[in-house]
């Protein structure tokens, strides 16, 4: 029986890539040791999910909270209306470029993960095969 390869070079499971990646992008390709790629994937992947939130429609709705419990705090307002400012603030749509800038964020993120996934999986997969034997 052979001796067990060193940790550096025993190849790694394609499918715990997949795994990791279709987890957080970027992951799959550390479990590879692309540390490199993993790090950039990571980071904009993570970009481009935060960018697909829109952040000023929570922006509003916090304000909208802070005025309606103000106003129950004082008196002012009864809990049925303040819930239902609320809620109205919430549930009011989007601005259409927002909505669109949003919808594109999210598009670009999903094929991104997908690459990625993809990419992660492939490189463990052709690194876990052995080398093919000269004819």
């Amino acid at each position: 029986m052979p001796p067990p390869l060193p940790v550096a070079a025993r190849p790694r499971n394609h499918r715990s890539a997949l795994a990791l990646s279709l987890l957080w992008p970027g992951l799959g390709q550390f479990h590879n040791r692309q540390h490199g790629l993993g790090a950039l994937f990571l980071i904009g992947n993570t970009a481009l999910y935060l960018a697909a939130i829109p952040w000023g429609r929570f922006g509003q709705i916090y304000r909208v909270i802070q005025e309606q419990t103000g106003a129950l705090v004082e008196g002012r307002a009864d809990p049925e209306k303040a819930f239902a400012v609320v809620l109205k603030t919430a549930s009011a749509p989007l601005p259409a470029l927002t909505a669109v800038l949003v919808v594109l964020a999210l598009i670009g993120a999903l094929l991104l993960h997908t690459f990625v996934a993809w990419q992660a999986w492939h490189y463990a997969r052709q690194k876990s095969r052995p080398p093919a034997l000269p004819a």
